[in-house]
């Protein structure tokens, strides 16, 4: 007697059969859409079609071609120095495309990653897109807040209204009785001095030479910035390259945080204005339509940026955390989410189960490669 198949075990043993089932779906409704559109065309060349036809019509052509192909969008998450980057360019097959750095964060920006579309000739494609002045404008009023609130050697409302009497708001007094109060109110906030910081860099970063006294400069130096940049007042950039060595300098070069406060820059990085950087490459995992996200953290004081990566992480279908192997030895790893503020965002986007990543790599040495010589 022949047991009694299994549809479940079929399904397991023929993963794809649903799949090509789609495909032959797919294949019979073109070829349909297509019929149909030769019989509306000849029926339109002789005046034959009403205005319901004539709207059919129209519609045949909108959904004829459309791209049905999957897009399953995965976001990697994970802080500074757990191998995010190092894990990214593993999957893609590249050395390079990823920043890596094993003493500072690299990822200031998030980083798109997609297969090559029709119309781009070159091997290796990228689109960077820049936030525009308004919402730069909007950000730079909270970084002067910052430096004010960080800076106690100076942080007085005699030098606040000296420095921002100079400024082209209208409203520079009302800025700074409010950032008086403010600095009142965060004297207690030891992470004053750090947020500040990190607002003085980015200054820097893009106004070479900046100081804190050069706040009421920042509108007029923002005009001018935008103004003698075509990338910037285009709100997008477009590299493209046939060599890859080439093209990943002229990437890292932008998305590259080299901010370290050392030295003085004579030309203005744009790093800071950077809203998203879309990559095109024919690397093998993103040939089905996946298309991989390297998010920089939530805690981003770049309010465009950061939006970026919430909205990356509501739309993913995937959310990967990689996290430290330390930490799941230790059994850490819950808490460091709560810290970085991923399990609160995760829940709001209605995520039941998100996949963790265990990674050492970041952290091998030339004593643990002498241990394991066939692995390293």
């Amino acid at each position: 007697m022949k047991p009694k198949e299994n549809p479940k075990e079929e399904r397991i043993e023929r993963p794809n059969v649903f799949e090509k089932r789609l495909d032959r779906l797919v294949a019979d409704g073109r070829s349909f859409l297509k019929s149909c559109g030769l019989q509306l065309e000849y029926m339109s060349d002789r005046g034959l079609l009403s205005k319901g036809g004539l709207k059919v019509q129209k519609h045949i052509q909108k959904y004829q071609d459309i791209d049905l192909d999957a897009k399953a969008i995965i976001a990697f998450i994970g802080e500074s120095g757990a191998g995010k980057s190092t894990l990214l360019n593993a999957l893609l097959d590249y050395e390079k495309i990823v920043p890596t750095s094993g003493i500072k964060a690299c990822t200031s920006v998030a980083t798109e990653f997609s297969r090559r579309e029709p119309g781009m000739n070159s091997p290796f494609y990228a689109v960077i897109e820049y936030v525009d002045k308004e919402e730069f404008e909007e950000e730079a009023s909270i970084l002067r807040e910052d430096i004010v609130e960080g800076d106690n050697s100076w942080c007085n409302a005699e030098n606040i209204f000296t420095i921002l009497s100079a400024s082209e708001d209208d409203d520079s007094e009302g800025l700074a009785r409010s950032l008086q109060k403010s600095k009142r109110r965060r004297l207690s906030d030891s992470s004053a001095e750090a947020v500040a910081k990190v607002a003085r860099d980015k200054l820097k970063a893009l106004f070479p030479g900046f100081q804190t006294e050069d706040i009421g400069k920042i509108p007029t130096r923002i005009q001018d910035l935008y103004n003698g940049n075509e990338y910037l007042s285009a709100g997008k950039q477009i590299i493209e390259d046939n060599d890859e060595e080439t093209f990943f300098e002229q990437i890292q070069e932008l998305i590259n945080n080299n901010g370290d406060g050392g030295g003085e820059e004579e030309e203005p990085q744009l790093w800071p204005l950077i809203k998203v950087v879309k990559i095109y490459l024919d690397a093998d995992v993103l040939q089905t339509g996946a298309v991989l996200v390297d998010l920089p953290g939530l805690k981003d004081s770049n309010a465009a940026r950061a939006a970026v990566s919430q909205t990356y992480l509501a739309r993913a279908n995937e959310v990967i955390v990689v996290s430290r192997l330390t930490r799941v030895m230790t059994d850490e790893t819950t808490a460091a989410l709560a810290e970085m503020g991923y399990s609160k965002q995760l829940q709001y986007d209605g995520r039941k189960q998100v996949t963790i990543v265990c990674s050492f790599c970041d952290v091998s040495n030339k004593e643990f490669s002498s241990l394991v010589p066939d692995m390293c």
